[in-house]
């Protein structure tokens, strides 16, 4: 979530290319390390707080929570045969193996793997 709520804030240092868009984070919190979070279309600038989404969620038992979103989301990325170290980077989590956390560039490969979620989404919401 915190992830997102800087995007948000800060929506300038977005880039887009071709099909896909991304946001350069490169966050470290413990083991988790967010180097770019991937989207489609660009982000608008946007003033919430994580306050304000708990509290909305909260309030509106029928919300679907970021957690369950981020589910689906590594669900359908599998089931469109993209790479679970792939689908691990995407979604923010550190390489576990010597390959890819010292060999491989996964920012080239997540781009490209990124634009079957991204064909499906597009596809699906139209």
């Amino acid at each position: 979530m915190s992830e997102i709520l800087r995007v948000l804030k800060e929506p300038e240092k977005d880039v887009c290319d071709g099909s896909i868009c991304y946001y350069p984070l490169a966050w470290q919190r413990g083991y988790k390390g967010v180097f770019y979070v991937f989207h489609l279309t660009p982000p608008k600038k946007v003033d919430i707080t994580m306050w304000a989404i708990s509290d909305f969620e909260r309030r509106n038992k029928e919300a679907i929570t970021i957690k369950y979103f981020r589910k689906f989301v590594a669900t359908k990325m599998a089931e469109l045969g993209i790479p679970l170290d792939i689908i691990d980077f995407i979604q923010g989590r550190k390489p576990t193996r010597v390959l890819t956390q010292h060999y491989v560039s996964l920012f080239g490969i997540a781009k490209e793997q990124y634009k079957k979620y991204a064909e499906w989404l597009r596809q699906t919401l139209t």
